[in-house]
């Protein structure tokens, strides 16, 4: 056998070798995953991971002044882990969240974008009166910092309030963008 042969048979050796291992591989970091879904207890059970139901629902959106904003749709995804908001507002602008509790951070987080581009990473959870209190900073105009605030609150008649604030100067005072009730549109 000459050189060359045994260069071909030493490189299919290797190859085979590599797939076994990347096989080995392969198997090692998904049978974990698996084995954790399998009969283990099921995710996103907690109490935290109820605290924000009460904004479920098909919503109509109305201001302070009785004057319909638009429509939002609030539902339970991914087997109950995520909240997933869709807003459709009167004046065509459009919105997505998506809610999720993190128990590693005792938090609940919310990603928002919508269709100006705008992106909220907001984070925190029911404050002493109920309320879901998220908060997030984001960069503003000529370098300044904006806080992001939005409160949702559930009132006794099924009704939601909520409230979103701005600050720029890092919570000292608030402005007002957004205050309006959420009234069902149906039963969810």
């Amino acid at each position: 056998m000459n050189d060359h042969h045994r260069a071909i048979r030493a490189a299919r050796r290797n190859r085979a070798l590599l797939t076994v291992l990347t096989a080995l591989l392969v198997a090692g970091s998904t049978t974990p995953l698996v084995a954790q879904n399998a009969g283990g207890p099921k995710p996103c059970t907690a109490d935290e991971h109820e605290h924000f139901d009460f904004w479920l629902g098909s919503w109509e959106v109305r201001t302070e002044d009785g004057q319909v904003a638009g429509t939002n749709t609030v539902s339970k995804d991914h087997g109950g882990c995520v909240l997933r908001e869709e807003w459709a507002g009167l004046g065509g602008d459009t919105g997505e969240s998506f809610n999720v509790y993190d128990p590693v951070r005792d938090t609940w987080h919310q990603t928002w974008v919508d269709h100006q581009g705008r992106l909220l990473l907001l984070d925190g959870g029911i404050d002493t009166r109920g309320r879901m209190v998220l908060r997030g900073e984001r960069p503003g105009k000529d370098g300044i910092t904006v806080t992001d605030e939005i409160t949702w609150e559930p009132n006794e008649d099924g009704t939601v309030l909520q409230i979103w604030s701005v600050s720029t100067d890092a919570g000292a005072t608030w402005r007002e963008l957004f205050r309006g009730t959420y009234h069902k549109k149906a039963e969810f």
